[in-house]
């Protein structure tokens, strides 16, 4: 007689629908890093250990912990505890700040109207003709 075997893969569908580019983590029971990537807004990705080894896993990885960080500077945007296998993951149904801080763009000086670029006699626009009688 020849044996079945069946391999179930564990799996989450993480799906990120913030406005942000943000950067997913999913930790083990254990606290150990399982894996990471990043989503940009509104995509989604499915994390799967389908090469697991058959038989019983010397530790449980379940529940997991999926931790949503903004991508441009590392700022916590969501975590989420107690995730099951199988289950759909969004950043914004976990709790947290669920905001990424906008990016200061450098205050631009402002030349006065009156600045004469270095020279001694700035240009007229239009310039004048000097044809003219």
């Amino acid at each position: 007689m020849i044996g079945l075997i069946t391999i179930v893969a564990a799996y989450l569908q993480l799906t990120n629908d913030s406005s942000a580019f943000l950067y997913v983590k999913i930790f083990g029971a254990d606290g150990s890093l399982i894996t990471e990537t990043s989503l940009a807004p509104q995509a989604s990705n499915i994390y799967s250990d389908q090469f697991a080894p058959p038989g019983n896993p010397t530790k449980s990885l379940t529940p997991y912990v999926v931790h949503w960080y903004c991508q441009d500077n590392g700022v916590d945007y969501s975590i989420c505890t107690n995730v099951s296998d199988g289950a759909l993951v969004t950043a914004q149904s976990c709790p947290g700040s669920q905001q990424c801080p906008q990016k200061k763009l450098p205050k631009k000086d402002k030349l006065p109207d009156n600045y004469n670029y270095g020279f001694k006699n700035p240009p007229q626009f239009p310039p004048e003709d000097k044809n003219q009688n």
